[in-house]
């Protein structure tokens, strides 16, 4: 194999598990390149369907797993059961949660789409107000969207 790039650069390889390249190959059934590359990459056995196969579901939080939102929900099918009015401060709550959500999802989401315009953004001199531009943009939409 030739060891040098077209810039004439060295290739630098990485070391692989070749252990891990045949249990891949025999359980996943699939070609010797990308078992390196898990490999190279320490991608767990247990791991390996899900990360060639992504799926948003697999990244999504568990709601129960946010603070208190166990409690929460307990109470509030109690409440519902017994026909009571539930804990409208436990709604109040979860509302401030997913507000604080909201108002830093849609910052990060304008940073992520200016970054496919790098010469009108980060390549400007000015690049650290650009930055700050949209944060301020992405709450003033946050807001809106929130009211």
């Amino acid at each position: 194999m030739n060891t040098l790039s077209v810039s004439g650069k060295n290739w630098i390889l990485k070391k692989y598990n070749e252990e891990e390249i045949s249990f891949l190959k025999d359980n996943f059934s699939l070609d010797e390149m990308t078992c390196k590359l898990l490999s190279i990459r320490k991608v767990k056995r247990e791991a390996v369907s899900s990360f060639l196969n992504p799926s948003i579901k697999n990244f999504l939080p568990n709601p129960n797993t946010l603070i208190d939102m166990d409690k929460s929900s307990t109470r509030t099918l109690a409440a519902v059961e017994k026909n009571e009015k539930p804990n409208m401060l436990l709604a109040a709550k979860a509302k401030g949660c997913s507000k604080h959500n909201t108002f830093m999802s849609v910052p990060v989401i304008l940073i992520m789409i200016s970054s496919h315009f790098p010469v009108t953004t980060y390549g400007n001199t000015n690049n650290w107000l650009m930055l700050g531009g949209f944060i301020l943009i992405g709450w003033a939409v946050a807001k809106w969207m929130r009211s």
